[in-house]
């Protein structure tokens, strides 16, 4: 087991990686939390920095031109809207929209928010065992007032389809903090805490947005740079008879909704894990 199977695990030392020009990055100390032993469902908390979370969310809002475009849609690509890389999210093999989910998109490549980005791959490695090649794009995802996913689950069997397999493993990480009570607010109040692109703020909450896992009875408040990690395949590494090119079956256990949001913005940010090598490119620190 990658973790402790007792319901609370201390790390006992901070979370410590190193880029590949050899600066570390820090988080807080690490404590993970064991939803379900089996099939595994984790919240670890202090995944990410709060800084990485805000610097995501500023590559989305305020992306660099050039490096933005191959991710903006064609009829986006003149807009000088700040959210441009921002589109509705889309569901399926055949990335169809739909009011199940209502939510916005973008996909970040490595060089459009590199240490972060990095970070999260090398981390998501250390949780899953799986190479950060195996990886898909960082999907980041905002969800406005009474904007929601509904139940579902993230692998289906018609990926089985593509080449690279299906969605073996997801870790998703809160950009945000949800906070308790009836309007959205501001954490700090500090002096210094400056308006970002479009009012944007770095420490604004939201209400509702909770992750529910429907098997277990649980809704997991959004905490900034925490991270759910889950299987979302019967078969996977470790399991009997596993190999890469096996037909991976949906585990209905996993079935989670993100509820509706009540006031405020969510940000989260989703990071997917195949069975072999996915083509994008995908690096964790120390890997050039």
């Amino acid at each position: 087991a990658i973790f402790s199977t007792t319901t609370e695990y201390q790390t006992g030392q901070d979370s410590t990686d190193t880029d590949a020009s050899g600066k570390k990055t820090s988080n807080d100390r690490q404590w993970v939390e064991v939803i379900s032993e089996e099939p595994p469902l984790l919240i670890v908390h202090g995944f990410l920095e709060p800084d990485f979370c805000d610097d995501i969310i500023q590559a989305v809002v305020d992306p660099d031109d050039e490096t933005s475009t191959a991710s903006t849609p064609p009829d986006l690509k003149n807009n000088k809207n700040s959210k441009a890389l921002l589109r509705r999210s889309t569901m399926g093999a055949d990335q169809t929209k739909s009011d199940e989910r209502t939510s916005s998109t973008a996909w970040l490549r490595e060089e459009q928010c590199p240490l972060p980005l990095k970070t999260v791959a090398s981390r998501t490695s250390r949780l899953s065992g799986m190479p950060p090649s195996n990886m898909e794009n960082l999907q980041v995802v905002r969800y406005e007032v009474g904007e929601e996913f509904q139940m579902h689950t993230d692998h289906l069997d018609s990926f089985n389809d593509f080449d690279v397999g299906g969605r073996l493993a997801t870790c998703l990480v809160y950009l945000n903090d949800a906070t308790v009570g009836d309007h959205a607010e501001f954490s700090s109040g500090n002096d210094d805490e400056k308006d970002g692109p479009d009012g944007l703020r770095e420490n604004m909450k939201f209400t509702g947005g909770e992750t529910f896992f429907h098997e277990f009875d649980v809704a997991v408040p959004p905490k900034k740079g925490s991270a759910l990690f889950f299987w979302n395949t019967r078969e996977r590494p470790g399991s009997t008879g596993y190999n890469s090119a096996m037909f991976l079956n949906v585990d209905r256990k996993l079935r989670h909704a993100g509820l509706p949001v009540l006031s405020g913005e969510k940000w989260v940010a989703n990071r997917w894990i195949h069975p072999v090598d996915f083509g994008a490119g995908v690096r964790g620190l120390n890997q050039g």
